[in-house]
């Protein structure tokens, strides 16, 4: 899907939460990370700068 490979390009450079809400044009950041990052994370194509801490206020997102 076009939308999900542009995300993934967009996490080349490590996004915070409300980065990648702006980048998808939504206005709820939970809505956005939930419906948007989450299922990227668990199938291994975005990744989390601080894995043990998913909810961290420093938390990045980012795609190899």
């Amino acid at each position: 899907d076009e939308a999900i490979n542009d995300l993934i390009m967009f996490c080349k450079t490590p996004r915070t939460r409300k980065e990648i809400c702006e980048y998808l044009g939504l206005s709820s950041v939970t809505y956005a990370i939930q419906t948007h990052v989450m299922p990227l994370v668990e199938s291994g194509k975005i990744k989390l700068s601080i894995p043990d801490k998913p909810k961290s206020p420093t938390q990045l997102y980012y795609s190899e």
